[in-house]
């Protein structure tokens, strides 16, 4: 997570206007540089935004490596459903990145095919198939979950309970 310049009231438009004409001028200068700059309009709205639970969930994001917003969830002996509603305000905020860490397969007739066949010769639900299915599409090695066999192969992917 970088650091992020964040400004309360004033001119926000304006502010954004300079920065992003500087930003030009630097990158016709061949200058690299990364910075973030939030801008809310008032201190009731960053306070809407920076509630106390989302602060500490910021905090846990910050010093914790988080693979899922249940996994956070957990962590935070929160209900799941607040922390996915908190995550969202934050990312739309930008005070956090999304999970993009990991690939999303995309459910298409090949991989829905492949979880048919799966399903048919492992006996799996079909959603636990079209889990199988798209691990195996995006080329996994391993399938975390503990709703599977652990340390079972299926062509491909081999099937892991981190539990164990």
């Amino acid at each position: 997570m970088s650091a992020v310049k964040i400004t309360v009231g004033g001119s926000v438009e304006e502010d954004a206007a300079h920065r992003f004409v500087d930003a030009w001028h630097r990158a016709e200068r061949g200058e690299t540089f990364h910075e973030r700059h939030l801008a809310f309009e008032s201190w009731d709205t960053l306070a809407r935004v920076l509630t106390g639970k989302r602060m500490e969930l910021l905090r846990y994001v910050r010093r914790h490596k988080v693979a899922s917003v249940r996994a956070l969830a957990k962590a935070l002996g929160r209900d799941y459903s607040n922390v996915h509603a908190d995550v969202q305000a934050l990312i739309a905020a930008g005070l956090i990145e999304a999970w993009c860490r990991f690939r999303i397969q995309d459910m298409t007739m090949p991989v829905q095919n492949a979880a048919l066949q799966i399903r048919k010769a492992y006996g799996f639900s079909y959603r636990d198939s079209a889990i199988v299915a798209a691990a195996r599409t995006l080329g996994c090695d391993r399938l975390y979950t503990e709703d599977l066999n652990h340390g079972q192969l299926v062509e491909g992917p081999a099937i892991m309970d981190r539990f164990r």
